[in-house]
């Protein structure tokens, strides 16, 4: 029987090519875009709970993001990286025994401020904390929580790009999110460069 993934965020970047490769893998795939749930609204963690019970996927992809810059308020950006998220996990907290995969897109920025992108950089260090408390809070569940921290990827969400820079693919990403809905425990991979 072919399992069925959602994807939020799956229609540029990392999550259009999760989704094209979790078609290519022959798993049934629920995109969703901003136009049917927006996680920068108050409505958005109720909006997220009446779509998972509807849609009930075996696996959760969640590959919004929101990148800002210090002159920005601290919200979309906690609401996107962080909020959505946790709304995700916590609808699965009294649905232990129904196996379920959830997996969220964090950054490399999880690991330590960064002085032009503070607040995108808490935003990922808060999500990396949320992650640990449910890997350990899950642990003897049916539901398995996992976060994929790549460096920079080369999205629409941080262009113009710098020639002097790298950036890692969103099919590389892509591919590091299918090897985890394959895997049946929780875990955080870290993407370097010197998977390219």
């Amino acid at each position: 029987m072919k399992k069925t993934v959602t994807i939020f965020g799956a229609s540029g970047g990392i999550g259009a090519a999760t989704r094209q490769q979790f078609l290519d893998a022959g798993y049934t795939v629920i995109p969703v875009s901003r136009n049917l749930i927006d996680f920068s609204s108050p409505k958005a963690d109720e909006q997220i709970q009446e779509f998972l019970s509807l849609s009930d996927p075996d696996i959760i992809v969640n590959c919004t993001g929101h990148f800002a810059s210090n002159d920005e308020p601290a919200e979309p950006t906690m609401s996107i990286n962080f909020n959505s998220n946790w709304s995700l996990v916590r609808h699965y907290f009294d649905k232990t025994n129904r196996e379920t995969k959830i997996i969220m897109v964090g950054s490399s920025a999880c690991r330590g401020g960064r002085k032009n992108y503070i607040v995108y950089g808490a935003s990922k260090a808060a999500l990396l904390s949320m992650w640990e408390g449910c890997r350990d809070a899950l642990a003897n569940t049916k539901v398995t929580v996992n976060l994929v921290n790549p460096v920079r990827v080369r999205t629409n969400m941080v262009a113009p790009f710098d020639d002097n820079l790298d950036y890692l693919d969103p099919n590389a990403v892509a591919y590091e999110i299918l090897q985890l809905a394959k895997t049946p425990a929780s875990s955080c991979v870290e993407m370097t460069f010197k998977e390219l």
